[in-house]
């Protein structure tokens, strides 16, 4: 408690500090819409943002597909449609810290996140950002950040989505957009189903088969409402809800064995509340609820969690040569366990300090200090200081080219399965902590119809007691790892080109990631000096897209190389896979009634060359495969929108 009030009282200082008149404040912006694209201001990392074209073309699956083929980024699959994880710099599932409108999504027990249940559909905007950054974001982020948010504007606007399709394997999925939006009110309203039988062929030894207990099924709704209470206060609410029951998919040498088949069922509630006041200075209050119940057989796994935030920030211009801008903020969590599987049902509180700040000088130079320093139950977490400096060694009209250092302190507690999985009680594992420096380069042009933006980093990230599962005779238990570093470079190349009426799009990322054990105990002599089991070295995603008209065309590649098993003389084989999408929109609009009809037709394939591959080991992938797809849109704008001065509509009254 007295933490909670010391936060308070730093608040009310800052505040009271802020408000002297000896500073010149920045010119009063009146609050129309919220940044939604992009991570913190005061982040140091890179971001890879999601084109919102393919995203549109792709919101039928998941965000496994999703950041799967349009990143380097690997996707670890215990087989299609079954639990899938992403691996950030080398990082395990666990360091990457997923985001949903600003708050932790994690799982409490494991401590990662299934992509598979991440439905592209609900999402706006998708953000990627590889890099560490415990500073801003907080507990887990030694590989990296995904944001997830959702568009909000306040403008008179109606409009309504309807979206089927059906595929191989019986695949179907329904889905359903209702957005509406007014001077003061925006109010985003999403349902989706989805089903399959994903009852793919594959080969295995020579013998073609047809996948068994592979089915899925998945339900989901959200709901964002944002209310503008005069010129600069906004309350927002957002709800999440989904239910994913599938059926887990038997390694291949198993498939025809049914006293092995088994299902699982998850359960998702997430409820978030918000005030903004951004006047005189910006300052939040958020409050939340999650509940994640998943089923295994007749096993429980159960984790209740409250959530409060609140932050308060200044912008202010000291001279035209100088400007900074800060950010105090708390946040708290508490976590109430209830599974079958712990010794111990035992409550967990966090509590999070933070500032956060930037300085922009001399016109080029941005310097950026954050310190974060967290409380855990039971757990001694230390300081989590960040710092980058960057210089714009190119500003003119049309070029930016700009370089950065950065060095950041990373931490990652021990989840509620290291610590009581087993009826045990793990106390003395101890905090998973990173110190990663890098060098990153950023590049943009702008010439008339052609833009280039580019970046890469060279980065190393040491983490002392790395927390893996090993096997101590007939029980897999948790231990920490003296020392494990990674080390590597990123790059990414996006290119658009706009020739009259086509537009044309390429992009391309490598990850070249070498992550190894370089101090462990006697039991591990055998994997130092070698890369971590099931993380590649290589990895390269490429995506070709044009539009026309109406028409649209879009190919993506991923080529992952090979990777070690939990034995380090079992090999998997590197693998290329390619997808395409191609949809046409015909659009029907009456500039009289402002209201626009909208139908849109395509067709997906995925692993057009048929591939045979192994993401995890014996576990089947499909082989070509492809969905059908059709939308309804329903557009009703003001008069006078860009929309209805477009030179594209095709009929009109």
């Amino acid at each position: 408690m007295y933490r909670f009030f010391f936060v308070i009282l730093c608040i009310v200082f800052l505040n009271e500090a802020l408000s002297q008149e000896t500073t010149r404040m920045l010119e009063e912006v009146k609050v129309e819409e919220e940044r939604t694209i992009g991570l913190d201001s005061y982040s140091t990392v890179n971001e890879w943002v999601v084109p919102k074209g393919v995203t549109e073309q792709m919101e039928n699956g998941s965000l496994s597909d999703l950041i799967g083929r349009l990143t380097p980024v690997f996707v670890k699959e215990a087989g299609n449609g079954m639990m899938s994880t992403i691996s950030l710099r080398g990082a395990s599932a666990s360091h990457t810290n997923v985001n949903w409108e600003g708050v932790r999504i994690n799982s409490k027990t494991m401590g990662q996140v299934d992509f598979n249940q991440l439905p592209v559909f609900f999402f706006d905007n998708v953000v990627v950002a590889p890099g560490a950054s415990s500073a801003v974001y907080g507990n887990g982020s030694i590989g990296g950040t995904v944001a997830l948010t959702s568009q909000r504007c306040f403008s008179d606007t109606f409009a309504l989505q309807l979206h089927s399709a059906y595929g191989s394997n019986n695949t179907f999925f329904e889905g359903i957009k209702l957005v509406m939006a007014e001077k003061n009110l925006h109010s985003h309203t999403a349902m989706f189903f989805r089903k399959s039988d994903n009852d793919f062929k594959f080969e295995y030894r020579g013998d073609e088969l047809r996948q068994k207990n592979a089915a899925f099924r998945d339900f989901g709704i959200v709901e964002d409402l944002s209310i503008r209470m005069g010129e600069r206060q906004i309350l927002s609410g957002h709800l999440w809800l989904t239910n994913y029951d599938r059926e887990i998919q038997p390694m291949m040498q198993l498939n025809d064995d049914s006293s092995k088949y088994e299902g699982i069922s998850n359960h998702t509630s997430r409820i978030l509340v918000q005030y903004a006041n951004y006047a005189p200075f910006e300052w939040k209050i958020k409050a939340g609820w999650m509940s994640d119940k998943q089923t295994y057989e007749e096993e429980i796994i159960k984790t209740t969690e409250l959530i409060g935030q609140t932050s308060v920030e200044r912008k202010w211009r000291v001279s035209d040569s100088l400007q900074i801008n800060a950010k105090l903020g708390y946040e708290m969590s508490a976590v109430f366990p209830n599974v079958d599987a712990y010794l111990e049902n035992k409550r967990e509180l966090h509590h999070s300090v933070y500032l956060l700040s930037n300085f922009v000088f001399l016109k080029r130079w941005r310097l950026t200090a954050n310190l974060r320093k967290t409380f855990v139950t039971d757990v001694n977490v230390p300081f989590s200081p960040s710092g980058g400096v960057f210089f714009d060694a190119l500003k003119k009209t049309g070029h930016q080219l700009t370089i950065g250092a950065v060095a950041s302190r990373n931490v990652n507690i021990p989840t509620l399965n290291d610590k009581y999985w087993g009826k045990r009680s793990a106390h003395d594992l101890r905090v998973e902590k990173g110190l990663n420096v890098e060098a990153n380069i950023k590049y943009k042009l702008r010439v008339k119809r052609y833009e280039l933006d580019a970046q890469s980093s060279f980065y190393r990230n040491d983490v002392k007691d790395w927390i893996l599962w090993l096997p101590r005779g007939n029980v897999w238990k948790p231990t920490n790892v003296d020392r494990v570093a990674a080390k590597g470079v990123d790059v990414r190349v996006e290119q658009n080109a706009h020739l009259g009426r086509v537009s044309l799009s390429l992009l391309v990322g490598y990850a070249c990631n070498r992550t190894e054990v370089e101090e462990g105990f006697a039991e591990m002599k055998a994997f130092e000096g070698k890369q971590i089991a099931f993380l590649p070295q290589h990895s390269f995603s490429a995506m070709l897209s044009g539009k026309v008209a109406g028409f649209q065309c879009s190919f993506t590649s991923k080529w992952v190389g090979e990777r070690h098993a939990s034995d380090v003389f079992d090999v998997l084989q590197p693998y290329f896979l390619l997808n395409g999408v191609a949809d046409y929109e015909w659009v029907f609009y009456s500039k009289k009634r402002a209201v626009a009809f909208l139908l849109d037709a395509g067709v997906q394939v995925n692993n057009i060359t048929g591939c045979r591959y192994e993401v995890m080991p014996y576990r089947a992938m499909p082989l070509q495969n492809f969905l059908v797809f059709l939308k309804l849109k329903l557009h009703r704008m003001k008069s006078g929108s860009p929309f209805f001065n477009s030179k594209e509509e095709i009929s009109s009254d």
